[in-house]
């Protein structure tokens, strides 16, 4: 199952995610402000710190967040998978 969540910890993933998009995941998890990262400063390197969010040990990142990315992980395959099936 780990094995899932190295994309999200990969440096060309964290490059090309758009920021704001992690910001609503992760504000989906962490209610009334707990969030690990603020995306509130416009100025911040969010990558920067998603990268030491995702690269702490997966046990220490919440639950839910875990349960998010494994679907949006097996949602990604099964979508290569189709493209590949409507390909040939």
């Amino acid at each position: 199952m780990a094995g899932n969540l190295n994309k999200f910890v990969n440096p060309r993933f964290l490059k090309a995610i758009d920021p704001m998009l992690m910001r609503q995941l992760f504000e989906r998890h962490f209610a009334g402000g707990a969030a690990p990262i603020s995306f509130d400063d416009a100025g911040e390197d969010h990558r920067g710190l998603l990268a030491e969010y995702f690269n702490q040990l997966v046990n220490d990142w919440s639950e839910g967040l875990v349960a998010d990315l494994h679907c949006i992980a097996e949602l990604g395959t099964w979508h290569e998978f189709y493209n590949l099936s409507v390909r040939i």
